[in-house]
């Protein structure tokens, strides 16, 4: 899940449950996701950037912990199940 655009505070914000990033002073810092979630609002990805610019992209640590959840979903999805011949000599690529 791609983290939504947003604005909270008057400040541009990115946001996933969980995490969430405003844009303060020139930089990206980590804020409380709960009050961006329950004070700010959603915004599409032209009406942000119609409003704020274009911004410094988010710092590599930026919502890792949400990709990492996906990346294992996704892994998991595709393993064989126990007892199933699905997937019998394959081996990953």
């Amino acid at each position: 899940m791609e983290p939504k655009y947003g604005e909270w505070e008057d400040l541009p914000v990115r946001w996933l449950p969980g995490e969430a990033w405003a844009f303060i002073d020139g930089a990206w810092k980590r804020v409380d996701s709960s009050d961006v979630g329950n004070n700010g609002a959603e915004l599409d990805k032209s009406s942000f950037e119609a409003a704020f610019g274009r911004l410094i992209a988010l710092p590599a640590i930026a919502f890792q912990d949400n990709r990492l959840a996906v990346d294992v979903l996704l892994l998991l999805a595709r393993m064989p199940r126990r007892g199933s011949s699905r997937g019998k000599d394959r081996h990953f690529t």
